[in-house]
Order: structure tokens, then C-alpha cells, then sequence
């Protein structure tokens, strides 16, 4: 069956506008940065802490525990609530969220150093405040990312 050639042009002009209405769509508003920070940072700090196992020995129970405790993983999953609520950015944050938090583990676990490191960091991260410096750090860092854009 072929189609018109009127249809086909229609066709893909929708494709084109859909396109470009994707492309708008992949920025951030100072608050997406924020929970697509706080993400990153969760996921790669509990990334970095599967990989420290073996350097941290007898200090990785107490640093895996000190983490679930922390509040970390409830303000993971309220940002993710608040990311997923914007299905027009879902994708594009998450695939932030995926790139920072493979930095961020890596960084974090690079070798038995960082790891003593890391678990020193964990042992601080009861506290709200010092949450909220290591996700503006971690903000910081996105920003700097050649897939991040600011919306206007």
C-alpha cells in the first residue's frame, strides 16, 4: 500500500516536531539537578561501597550499615518520585543519573585508599547537612558534564 505523498511529508514533519519537542525537553531546573544529584550520589556511593568489600574488611558491615541509615535511600526514592513525575525528562535525567553515579562509584573505589576514603564519608552522612554538601558537590560535577543542559 503506499501512501500519498502529501501523508508521507505530514509524516514526517510529526517526527520532526517530536524531535524537537524532545530536545527541549532534555534540561534541568535547578530542582531536577538537585534530585538527579542526590540520585547519582545514592546509587554510585552504594556502587562504591559493593566494590570497597574487600579493601574495607571488617569496617564494610558498619559503613553498609551507617549508609542505610543515613536517610540516603529515602531521599533516593523521593527524587526519583519527583524525576519520574516529568515523563517528558525522565530519560534524559536518567541517563544523567546513570553516568554521574558510575563516576561517582568509580571515583569512590578506585583503590583501597579511596575506599578508606569513602567509608570515612559514609560515617558523616547522618547528617542532613552534610548530605546536602556531598549532593551540591555532586550537582557541581553535573554541571560540568557535556550532556547537561540548564534550562532557561
Amino acid at each position: 500500500m503506499r501512501l500519498p505523498l502529501p501523508h508521507v511529508l505530514f509524516a514526517i514533519a510529526l517526527s520532526a516536531a517530536g524531535t524537537v519537542a524532545r530536545a527541549a525537553d532534555q534540561c534541568l531546573s535547578k530542582a531536577e539537578l538537585m534530585d538527579v544529584a542526590r540520585m547519582g550520589s545514592v546509587m554510585g556511593l552504594g556502587g562504591a561501597l559493593k566494590r570497597c568489600g574487600n579493601c574495607l574488611g571488617e569496617r564494610y558491615q558498619k559503613t553498609v550499615d551507617s549508609y542505610e541509615e543515613s536517610g540516603m535511600l529515602v531521599e533516593f526514592r523521593r527524587a526519583e518520585v519527583a524525576v519520574q513525575s516529568s515523563q517528558s525528562k525522565f530519560e534524559y535525567a536518567d541517563e544523567l543519573v546513570r553516568v554521574a553515579a558510575r563516576k561517582f562509584a568509580s571515583d569512590m573505589s578506585a583503590d583501597c585508599t579511596a575506599c578508606e576514603r569513602t567509608a570515612d564519608t559514609v560515617g558523616t552522612l547522618a547528617s542532613a547537612d552534610m548530605r546536602s554538601k556531598l549532593y551540591d558537590a555532586e550537582a557541581a560535577k553535573i554541571t560540568q558534564m557535556p550532556a547537561y543542559k540548564s534550562c532557561p
